[in-house]
């Protein structure tokens, strides 16, 4: 599928991008490369089960508007309940100042707060839940961190706990 960036102006002298926005239906079951390693945002509990959303884009809206990215029809979701923000392929969630707010892994976001989003993260909005997919958090080191042992010590400290529990030691 072939997208084209499509801007227009706006009323504050900015533009806006209208480029379509990939949404797939749990029907189409398509298995197109591009939307098997992209993130994206899956609806899990509410009006749309398996309703999911690419986040291909600098910032998805998601809300009730049927103008924004993800579109949430219940009446629990504001109009625009909140944004997602991506750098490269680090994503950011914020609560654009919504009625009934995000929960993230059950944590409340506060107004205008944006978080780091993890992949298997869940999000409720309203009464609509969804899960944060992405399948580049396996590829990217960044924020991994790297335990490293020091061999003597380590041997050390379970020498000196067998001395003290001799049950434990091996009898050959």
């Amino acid at each position: 599928m072939e997208s084209k960036t499509r801007k227009t102006p706006t009323r504050s002298g900015g533009t806006q991008d209208n480029t379509p926005t990939k949404i797939l239906r749990p029907e189409n079951n398509q298995s197109n490369a591009q939307t098997e390693e992209s993130a994206k945002m899956v609806v899990i509990q509410g009006t749309a089960p398996g309703l999911q959303v690419i986040l291909d884009r600098p910032k998805t809206i998601i809300g009730r508007l049927r103008s924004n990215h993800l579109v949430l029809d219940s009446t629990t979701v504001s109009r625009r309940h909140g944004r997602v923000t991506r750098d490269n392929s680090c994503y950011e969630i914020e609560d654009v100042n919504s009625r009934n707010g995000i929960l993230i892994n059950n944590e409340r976001l506060k107004p205008n707060e944006r978080r780091l989003l993890f992949h298997g993260d869940t999000l409720r909005l309203g009464d609509q839940q969804l899960v944060f997919l992405n399948p580049y958090a396996f590829g990217n080191q960044a924020g991994i961190s790297n335990i490293t042992f020091d061999r003597e010590k380590v041997r050390a400290e379970v020498d000196t706990l067998l001395d003290r529990l001799p049950a434990l030691k091996k009898s050959c």
